[in-house]
């Protein structure tokens, strides 16, 4: 006689397994075409014409601004959860469609660098990556808004 080890545990166990291997295998579906995607932006910017990622907070402490009739002044330090390089290309993108004109970009010391005009001002949105902290490292985007030389 034979004896069966198959009980009603060990079987749902078994098909348990099975459905979370399958999970996490790649599938047949549909791949990644390429293309970037663009992070959302927040509903409601700080600065009228400047996008700011949905998920990432002015740091109050450190950002400044002064409005003139004519001309404004303008430090804000942004700080968020998301890459260094989706962040840089959020800005790429969306930058142009508050009408700012691309004028350059660069990496510097392990930043990213880019610089846009817009009648009489100019503006440089620089994103880089601060230390981590307890919950892991942050990326900060430094946007200044001044007067053309």
């Amino acid at each position: 006689m034979t004896r069966s080890f198959t009980t009603p545990a060990t079987t749902m166990l078994a098909v348990l397994l099975s459905i979370a291997t399958m999970a996490a295998l790649p599938g047949c579906g549909p791949r990644n075409s390429g293309a970037a995607t663009v992070l959302p932006a927040k509903s409601r910017s700080y600065v009228v014409d400047i996008p700011v990622p949905a998920e990432f907070e002015l740091d109050r402490r450190k950002s400044t601004h002064e409005n003139r009739p004519g001309e404004r002044a303008v430090k804000h330090y942004y700080v968020g959860d998301e890459k260094p390089q989706p962040t840089n290309d959020f800005y790429k993108q969306l930058m142009p469609t508050f009408d700012w004109e691309f004028v350059d970009e660069r990496l510097q010391n392990g930043a990213y660098v880019l610089n846009y005009e817009k009648g009489g001002e100019k503006c440089e949105v620089r994103v880089d990556q601060m230390p981590g902290g307890f919950w892991g490292p942050k990326t900060r985007v430094t946007v200044i808004i001044a007067a053309k030389d």
